[in-house]
């Protein structure tokens, strides 16, 4: 690869981003992985075809995009990690940046220096839109749930935001709440990746309710052990409206909310396809 080429093989780094910020503009989030896996991949095509033999290998550190993939794993993850990892990943390019530039002695300077300027301006785009991605798992995803004294929605005891609904007892759900006697409700909306049939799944102790967009799928409002109750709805792609009432009247307080497209690969809903 030539110099002039390299240019164009940074034009394309370019071009993913882009990618990427229309992906955040219409909320899929999922999406952007792949990309920045295509970002990594043409940094590192990149380093293996710069034509300087004395700078081979310069940007072949991947410890950084090893950081960013075990955090994305973790799903969750502390805005500090991101924080640390942004800046981890600056003080790795601004030196190497300082590495080209003391020992680029020859008439291609300003030619890498040019490739430098670019590679600056796409580490910088990549922190902007870490950032943008954090500001969905802090503040968007998840659900609204209000907690209430009594079994039908008595006095209003607090609000939380939960991320998932994954309960084992009443402390996981709210710490503020009494052990026995409460109800809760939460409101939002489910993020549906692909048209299909799906079923949803509600493991409950005592009673729950489940609607998706103002229609009532699963109704066992009532006293009962720890239980599964399921229904099959075909849903379109995109946005569709939630809500899941809840009462534990004595002992155990559990809840857990599934899903499964076509009966396969059945989950606990993630906190990103929820929606406050």
């Amino acid at each position: 690869m030539d110099l002039s080429n390299i240019q164009i093989f940074i034009d394309s780094i370019i071009y993913d981003f882009g990618t990427l910020e229309i992906l955040l503009a219409h909320d899929r989030i999922k999406e952007t992985v792949p990309v920045m896996e295509r970002i990594f991949n043409q940094i590192r095509l990149l380093n293996e075809n710069i034509p300087c033999d004395e700078l081979k290998d310069l940007f072949a550190d991947t410890s950084w995009q090893e950081d960013f993939h075990y955090l994305i794993s973790q799903k969750d993850f502390s805005k500090a990690q991101y924080a640390r990892l942004i800046q981890d990943t600056r003080r790795w390019v601004y030196g190497k940046i300082y590495q080209l530039r003391q020992r680029t002695k020859s008439s291609q300077q300003k030619q890498f220096e040019t490739i430098i300027f670019i590679l600056c301006g796409c580490i910088a785009g990549f922190s902007v839109l870490l950032i943008f991605i954090l500001s969905f798992c802090f503040h968007d995803w998840g659900l609204r749930g209000d907690f209430y004294k009594g079994r039908n929605f008595g006095k209003h005891i607090c609000g939380i935001n939960n991320k998932m609904i994954n309960f084992n007892n009443y402390l996981e759900m709210n710490p503020r709440v009494p052990a026995e006697d409460f109800s809760a409700r939460w409101k939002g909306y489910v993020l549906v990746p692909h048209d299909g049939q799906y079923i949803f799944s509600l493991l409950m102790d005592d009673g729950a309710r489940l609607s998706i967009d103002n229609t009532c799928i699963i109704d066992q409002w009532k006293d009962h052990t720890t239980k599964e109750f399921e229904k099959k709805i075909f849903l379109t792609k995109g946005p569709h409206a939630i809500l899941l009432e809840y009462y534990n009247h004595l002992n155990d307080a559990i809840l857990k909310l599934y899903w499964s497209k076509d009966g396969h690969n059945k989950e606990i809903i993630p906190a990103w396809n929820f929606r406050r």
